[in-house]
């Protein structure tokens, strides 16, 4: 919707689709919990916090300045948290988090 829509209907489009996107409590930007990183499909969760990076922060824009500054704090702790895998974790995260984590960075 970012793509197709002027910045004024994508925030009230926004604020109607995700309404609690960047309030106290939001889901999407906590850090996943993963309990073993060489573990394939537990290291998926490590890529899901790359993604609540990286997609808030394309958001973050169309949010009053209040969200703006949650969804900075939350995305700089999901891509700190995962930054260490992607050089020195387990092949079954290293061989692919570098693209997520491109991707979150670049949207910051």
């Amino acid at each position: 919707m970012r793509r197709v829509l002027r910045a004024d209907a994508l925030a009230t489009w926004l604020a109607g689709f995700l309404p609690g996107l960047a309030e106290d409590g939001d889901p999407l930007l906590t850090v996943p919990r993963v309990l073993d990183r060489t573990v394939g499909k537990a290291v998926h969760l490590l890529g899901l916090a790359l993604s609540r990076a990286w997609q808030p922060r394309l958001l973050a824009p169309y949010l009053d300045t209040n969200r703006q500054q949650r969804i900075a704090t939350a995305t700089a702790r999901q891509v700190s948290d995962v930054a260490r895998e992607i050089a020195d974790g387990d092949l079954m995260a290293t061989h692919w988090l570098v693209s997520f984590g491109v991707l979150a960075v670049q949207a910051g």
